[in-house]
């Protein structure tokens, strides 16, 4: 315990990382910067030791990996120890000066870390939000006039409603989420050429379709329709994908959706979905695309509606279900067979703008204002990129080049 209070009571300039204490343990580790002290948060410490001296506590993979270790003279740690054996052994290790950084396990370097007396380690000042800028990503030279406005500095509501209305927590994500834009250019996306836009369109089917009851955008997506195979035909990889569907993200909460507390609707048909699915290319996809939205779209999700589901399905269900909290759990409705679809959907949207695929009086899937105005702004980058585009892409030459986003969170 000395060394815990010791630790949070005096600031550190530590950052999240894999540190190497020993040849044999990995301690993943965080930092928490409050006002007056920094919290560390402990997360997996992975412990690896001879049998005469340290058991070792550990995550093997597989039973060949255990097996490994067994040769090398290596044994689990019973979970009763767990604790005991960081309390013991993890904590003192992080306490000297000079302790190992992880590169590899043959290419260690000695890090030279400061002590824990206050007076000689200034705490580290927190993220100045003014000088942040989500433009990281080389592409055309933008008119500074239509840069969206600086993040603000207070931590936006949506955020701190994901951290549990825990402060740390809901700024912690926040600081992410702004770094993440900066890395993926995301103040661009919109404005940036797709050249793959149609071919991309035709293989993912995923639609944005009119309003709900409450103004809600609502998004059709059909997983089990992705042709991968046409995708890979045309050269189209994961990290484009990834790209365009991070696009289309911004392009609903920047131009078609403006207020930053709205939520959406969303409709997953699974229609002619296999238990082979559940695997493979589309499952790694559609999981990737799934934490990127949750980290850093926040409190967006306001209805989930997985329809058109095979029988087999809610046995699956019955077992993922206890791995979603219940605030998610509640948003969540799986649905099958046509009159039980289209009464839950006339819930939270209204008939006529139900798509008649699912028995609404709406337009077809593909055929709604949104797509429309969307496939429009797509043909207008790519013209641009071509050197096509009669406005030129000077402020004031059409409505695409005049807009700018609401906002850089």
């Amino acid at each position: 315990p000395q060394y815990l209070n010791n630790f949070m009571m005096q600031p550190q300039t530590w950052t999240t990382g894999n540190v190497i204490v020993d040849v044999e343990i990995n301690v993943y580790y965080d930092c928490v910067q409050h006002e007056d002290s920094v919290e560390l948060i402990l997360g997996r410490v992975d412990v690896y030791g001879h049998k005469e001296t340290t058991p070792y506590i550990g995550n093997a993979s597989s039973s060949k990996a255990i097996r490994s270790k067994r040769k090398r003279g290596l044994r689990p740690l019973s979970p009763k120890r767990v604790l005991q054996h960081a309390a013991q052994k993890i904590v003192p290790i992080l306490m000297p000066r000079t302790i190992k950084e992880n590169k590899s396990p043959r290419q260690s370097k000695e890090i030279d870390f400061p002590t824990l007396r206050s007076d000689e380690v200034p705490a580290p000042p927190l993220l100045d939000l003014s000088e942040v800028s989500s433009s990281g990503r080389e592409g055309p030279r933008r008119n500074v006039s239509l840069a969206p406005p600086p993040p603000p500095k207070e931590t936006p509501l949506r955020f701190l409603r994901a951290g549990k209305n825990d402060p740390v927590e809901g700024r912690r994500r926040y600081e992410q989420t702004l770094a993440w834009r900066t890395d993926f250019g995301m103040d661009d996306i919109i404005k940036e050429a797709h050249p793959n836009f149609d071919t991309i369109q035709e293989n993912y089917i995923q639609y944005y379709h009119l309003r709900g009851r409450n103004n809600e955008p609502v998004w059709y997506e059909k997983p089990p329709k992705v042709n991968m195979k046409g995708l890979r035909d045309s050269k189209i990889g994961q990290d484009e994908l990834i790209r365009y569907y991070a696009m289309l993200t911004e392009f609903g909460w920047q131009y078609l959706e403006q207020d930053d507390n709205q939520q959406s609707i969303s409709v997953i048909d699974m229609e002619g979905i296999r238990i082979a699915d559940f695997v493979g290319e589309v499952v790694d996809i559609s999981r990737k695309l799934s934490a990127a939205i949750c980290d850093h779209y926040p409190e967006r999700a306001g209805y989930v509606f997985i329809v058109n589901v095979p029988y087999w399905f809610n046995a699956i269900w019955k077992v993922a279900k206890h791995f979603v909290d219940e605030a998610t759990l509640e948003k969540i409705k799986i649905l099958r067979g046509q009159t039980e679809i289209r009464n839950a959907l006339m819930e939270r949207i209204p008939i006529e703008n139900i798509p008649p695929e699912y028995g609404g009086m709406s337009v077809p899937l593909g055929e709604s204002p949104e797509e429309h105005v969307l496939g429009e702004f797509m043909k207008h980058n790519n013209a641009l990129e071509r050197g096509e585009c009669p406005c030129g892409g000077v402020s004031g030459g059409c409505r695409f080049c005049t807009w700018k986003p609401v906002r850089s969170y």
